[in-house]
């Protein structure tokens, strides 16, 4: 993050997230645009709800590129593992809500 404030000349990071719902298919499509990279980070993904039998499983993926050239990929590396950390909060919160009596 720090790194990445330095090259994009901000006091602070912030994104906009946008997500694309479309529950009858059980689809979603998300886009992350972060405020003043312009076109030089991109993020971009879906996820699906999986029936099988009894259950149900929650497919998540994406792409994240970062067009600064020595350090992109070490941010888009960084940019994932928050990606991938907050699908795992999620997944937590749901599980907590549907165990409760």
């Amino acid at each position: 993050p720090g790194l990445a404030k330095k090259l994009l000349r901000r006091d602070h990071l912030s994104y906009i997230q946008m997500l694309e719902l479309d529950p009858q298919q059980k689809k979603g499509s998300w886009t992350i645009k972060v405020e003043g990279a312009g076109n030089k980070v991109q993020a971009n993904g879906y996820y699906q709800i999986i029936s099988a039998g009894e259950q149900s499983f929650r497919e998540f993926a994406g792409e994240v590129r970062v067009a600064i050239p020595f350090v992109g990929g070490k941010i888009e590396k960084e940019i994932a593992k928050k990606l991938e950390a907050g699908q795992k909060k999620s997944i937590e919160t749901i599980e907590k809500k549907l165990s409760k009596p």
